[in-house]
């Protein structure tokens, strides 16, 4: 995922800064490129997100559920509720 992700975050980076230069109906124009979303897996929305991956504490996407421990793994039960992330935290 790293050497994939890397290049992708470089290359877009490059068209935020510099803009890509293009011709329509004779102007030349600049316009900037950003990525508003993108197909990940589990383990990758929490590298992207800079979580913690599903399988850990506080391993959620979603809230801050802590997560029970249960023979050496992380479950999330639904005993209480509680607090969602907020979207600032999440993007």
């Amino acid at each position: 995922m790293t050497l994939v992700l890397q290049a992708f975050v470089r290359q877009l980076e490059e068209l935020n800064k510099t803009g890509l230069r293009w011709e329509y109906a004779g102007a030349v124009l600049k316009s900037k490129v950003f990525s508003i979303c993108c197909c990940a897996d589990s383990p990758a929305r929490a590298a992207m997100q800079d979580m913690v991956q599903f399988n850990g504490h506080y391993g959620c996407s979603w809230c801050y559920h802590p997560g029970v421990n249960v023979y050496g793994t992380v479950k999330y039960c639904f005993s209480t509720p509680f607090p969602d992330h907020t979207d600032e935290e999440t993007l």
